[in-house]
């Protein structure tokens, strides 16, 4: 591989979602904490000076995933919720149920600056002779207490899950594998819905029942029966989700991509008088 170099003096503002951030100086723990207490309403608000731009010229068999391009600058970024999605409140009651309350005003939630120029951006490009792993996650975006929950799961090809479910305060714990479904998976091009009716049923729950409530469900799905057994949780508690999640996170970096993906789903729990 050999880089180029270019000189590209510019200057930019814009914002992505959170799930579009490709690095968090706090890491993916605190990004996944972020999004179980805000839901999707959170964004990075940039502004950079570019100083250059690095383009990758390759040749022969490369990885899965290959950095085309890298775009260096100096600049500032804020993390800030919308005023629609802002929620905010206290734990709520166990495997499913976060209070929460609405708030009318945009909020910065965190902030860097950097004056040296860094790499803050890049482009990549699949191997195209890559076979890629599709995974979708269906379930509802609002829950009334005590509604039934189900979760709907398909993929390309046969798939191993396993779920997380993370309070508001990122407190939480796997929901899948259980002792009741030790190896939850989604045959190819196909669906599984979640509970079984061989299950336990689950239902929407709140701790204040006048309380609006945000959960977020973290779901990982793996093409390859061995590495679903590596990397299946061992017994927890109710407080290890977040932990787990993170340790995962980094032990996956070391596995091909094409074998595994994640899904987050936000959804909202309200209460059945709808206030």
């Amino acid at each position: 591989m050999r880089v180029k170099e270019s000189s590209s003096s510019y200057k930019k503002k814009y914002r992505v979602g959170l799930g579009d951030l490709t690095a968090f100086a706090g890491g993916y723990k605190d990004m996944l904490k972020l999004e179980a207490r805000y839901g999707r309403s959170v964004e990075a608000e940039y502004e950079i000076q570019n100083v250059k731009t690095l383009t990758a010229d390759t040749e022969g068999p490369c990885g899965e995933v290959i950095v085309k391009s890298v775009r260096v600058g100096s600049g500032f970024r804020k993390l800030v919720r919308s005023a629609e999605g802002a929620a905010k409140g206290r734990v709520g009651k166990g495997g499913i149920g976060v209070e929460g309350g609405r708030e009318a005003a945009t909020e910065a939630l965190d902030s860097m600056e950097w004056g040296d120029p860094q790499a803050y951006a890049f482009s990549y490009d699949r191997a195209a002779q890559q076979k890629q792993f599709d995974f979708w996650v269906k379930m509802p975006e609002k829950l009334v207490d005590g509604e039934p929950v189900h979760f709907e799961f398909s993929a390309n090809e046969t798939a191993y899950l396993i779920a997380i479910v993370l309070e508001e305060s990122a407190a939480g714990g796997v929901l899948y594998p259980s002792d009741a479904l030790p190896l939850p998976t989604v045959k190819g091009k196909g669906n599984l819905v979640l509970p079984s009716p061989d299950e336990k049923q689950i239902a929407a729950s709140l701790r204040d029942p006048k309380t609006a409530a945000r959960e977020t469900l973290v779901v990982y799905a793996f093409t390859h029966r061995e590495d679903f057994d590596r990397f299946k949780p061992a017994a927890m508690d109710s407080g290890e989700g977040l932990a787990y999640a993170e340790k995962l996170e980094k032990a996956l970096s070391q596995v091909p991509i094409s074998r595994w993906s994640r899904v987050t789903k936000s959804y909202e729990i309200v209460p059945k008088d709808g206030q």
